[in-house]
């Protein structure tokens, strides 16, 4: 769609403001998302999770009880997902994510003085909620609308952020934690998340490449966008943005979105609740924080390696072979009773889930196009935090009732089942007559 003058005025100006580069300005987003990935790990259930035993000794609380505090936050987020979609659409992430990292930050600190459990409701809530509800969605939306060629694997390396964190911050949390106390190391994340988040998303990330003048991946002419998808050209002329209205009307979108609810369930769980079930089978706590750290870097390779295969096999096909992978670890990890079985299980479910969530930020956008991508993913947001919220809260119940966590296990085992046939079934919707182009 051309440019009227007052965007092609606007578009010169935001050109003249910018520094000379011999790059395309997409990688500079790839790296902006990189350390917001790696900002916002700081917030994630593995965090909380190596927190849940301090916080029990020190309040008395168990395990449901914690869980609650990430559970009702990740719910009210996902409803907020159709309203911020929307908003990245039209303003880009910068907002979200400037003003997200500010409000996560001082809460984080603001742990320090924590007293009563309402308190850790609030705060923590609060923390949860902006990463939900907000910058989550808005790194995948930045990815998705600046790469359409090579979104796979520009993916794959924004998403090493996540995975650098999951490997640094848990062992950094626990040795705080240990050398001076569970307060400390909530100011530290804190601090973290503040100088991390905030300043180079404010100074670099940028809505779309249109906006610049620019095209996705760089293509220097609007000639059409072309992705190798098992070995053979797809090409339809032009990238094909389907509107959220039309989105909703294909069974893909909903396959879609259980099966991502569904990998969200179980993959928010298993994060939480990682650390203090391996301690249960008898690993010590620095070497359950160590398997969890060996299951992070092998997902940190993976990120790579899915992201490239993505634009080969298909995102479909791709997460076919995730879920299955995922299902095996998760059955691995109900046999775990040393530290060689849960090395085993480190590697073979870091591999899976690495590539789940590299993948699931950017399907919708491989199904449906960039130009309404927030509203698209922002709709299916609330079924997928309910789902991300209740997974953890089930686990947590399922071992304060049985003193075990292997009924929750196989039911999760089920779900990634489940989810792989999903996407069997989630063939590609032909493009709708009044689908637009999407630039």
């Amino acid at each position: 769609m051309p440019m009227n003058l007052g965007e092609r005025a606007k578009a010169q100006s935001i050109l003249q403001r910018l520094p000379e580069t011999k790059y395309y300005y997409g990688w500079m987003i790839v790296a902006v998302c990189l350390l917001s990935s790696f900002t916002w790990t700081a917030t994630f259930n593995p965090i909380l999770g190596v927190f849940m035993k301090p916080l029990g000794d020190e309040f008395g609380w168990n395990r449901t009880t914690v869980s609650w505090a990430s559970s009702a936050a990740s719910l009210v987020g996902g409803f907020m997902g159709p309203v911020v979609g929307p908003i990245l659409d039209k303003r880009g992430p910068r907002i979200v994510l400037v003003v997200a990292s500010l409000i996560a930050g001082v809460c984080l600190i603001g742990l320090y003085w924590l007293s009563s459990l309402w308190q850790f409701y609030l705060l923590y809530g609060i923390v949860r909620l902006t990463t939900v509800g907000g910058s989550q969605l808005a790194i995948s939306v930045a990815v998705a609308n600046w790469f359409v060629r090579k979104r796979g694997r520009a993916t794959g390396i924004s998403a090493l952020g996540q995975r650098l964190g999951m490997v640094t911050l848990p062992f950094m949390t626990q040795y705080l934690i240990v050398a001076f106390d569970w307060r400390i190391a909530w100011v530290a994340l804190g601090a973290i998340v503040i100088a991390t988040g905030t300043f180079p998303a404010a100074l670099f990330m940028r809505r779309r490449p249109e906006d610049f003048g620019l095209r996705p991946d760089g293509v220097p002419d609007p000639g059409p966008v072309i992705r190798q998808t098992s070995g053979q050209a797809h090409q339809s002329g032009e990238e094909v943005s389907w509107t959220l209205k039309e989105a909703l009307r294909t069974r893909a979108f909903w396959l879609l979105t259980m099966a991502v609810a569904q990998g969200m369930l179980v993959g928010g769980a298993i994060n939480l609740h990682l650390v203090p079930y391996l301690s249960d089978r008898g690993l010590s706590d620095s070497t359950a924080v160590g398997i969890f750290s060996l299951y992070s870097i092998a997902g940190a390779g993976s990120s790579l390696f899915w992201g490239f295969a993505m634009e080969r096999l298909s995102v479909r096909r791709s997460l076919i072979i995730i879920f299955v992978g995922s299902a095996v670890g998760t059955g691995i990890l109900m046999l775990v009773d040393s530290p060689p079985l849960a090395v085993v299980f480190a590697i073979l479910y870091g591999i899976a889930f690495g590539g789940h969530m590299v993948l699931i930020s950017v399907v919708f956008a491989e199904y449906f196009g960039r130009r309404h991508v927030g509203a698209i993913s922002g709709f299916a947001a609330p079924l997928e935090r309910i789902a991300n919220a209740l997974g953890p809260v089930l686990a947590g119940f399922v071992y304060d009732v049985t003193k075990s966590y292997q009924i929750a296990f196989v039911i999760f085992l089920i779900l990634y089942a489940l989810s792989a046939l999903w996407m069997i079934l989630a063939r590609r919707p032909v493009a709708a007559p009044a689908a637009m182009p999407s630039h």
